[in-house]
């Protein structure tokens, strides 16, 4: 936008607006130093010269060198995708969040929880996961504000702690190109498998199943490219 300013033209530079949509793990449960994979982006659009601020009404800057620049997220630890009534949910929680936020860009990750177990896990089998995945995408998308809006749908990472809720997500990711490919605005939609960006729980993580500061840096390292692929076309209103 141009602005006029006592006789002088500025430019007025749009700063798109990142929606994170997540559980425990991209909330930045496990970081000592960190707000999880959210601040590598934020540094790393910051030295490439693209900059974009976080949106939500949760807020979460990690440790002692987290981001205190920019924590919101809208991220619940312990949450599920699906709402069962009982569970904290994703769908309930944070979907609804985005018309007030208008997010450029949604990136969404959050299935860990669907496949249990622990205090929040549902136990969901693989089919009843992916459903759950594509109505928080087709949720998402129609309560987008701007048309130009994107998402970004990340794979779960692998689970260390538990083999059988692992498989499940093994088995969720092996189905997402397809359930995307089914959506009509599938065009929109970025899938970026994370899977292996914390290849083993050593070094990576403190509890075998949410990444520590390494992990998490590894993961932004990974999801980076295809953010920054999107940002020059998220233009809201300005």
């Amino acid at each position: 936008m141009l602005t006029l300013i006592g006789g002088t033209c500025r430019f007025d530079r749009y700063i798109p607006k990142v929606m994170v949509i997540g559980d425990s793990i991209p909330y930045g449960v496990g970081c000592t130093n960190i707000a999880s994979w959210r601040e590598t982006l934020y540094f790393l659009a910051q030295a490439a010269g693209t900059p974009f601020v976080f949106v939500g009404s949760q807020s979460f800057a990690g440790g002692a060198g987290g981001l205190a620049v920019n924590p919101q997220c809208e991220c619940y630890p312990g949450a599920a995708v699906r709402n069962d009534g009982t569970h904290q949910s994703l769908l309930a929680l944070a979907v609804p969040k985005i018309p007030t936020y208008a997010p450029d860009i949604i990136i969404l990750q959050g299935e860990t929880n669907d496949a249990g177990p622990g205090p929040g896990g549902l136990g969901d089998s693989a089919p009843t996961i992916l459903t759950s995945l594509q109505t928080q995408q087709q949720n998402a998308w129609a309560l987008r504000v701007y048309a130009h809006t994107k998402i970004i749908q990340l794979t779960a990472i692998q689970r260390f702690d538990d083999a059988g809720a692992n498989a499940t997500l093994a088995t969720v990711r092996a189905g997402l190109p397809a359930m995307i490919a089914g959506l009509s605005f599938s065009s929109a939609v970025t899938l970026v498998d994370i899977w292996n960006s914390v290849p083993f729980p050593s070094g990576y993580s403190g509890d075998n199943l949410h990444p520590n500061d390494a992990g998490d840096t590894a993961t932004g390292n990974v999801i980076w490219p295809y953010l920054q692929a999107l940002l020059p076309g998220a233009r809201g209103a300005t």
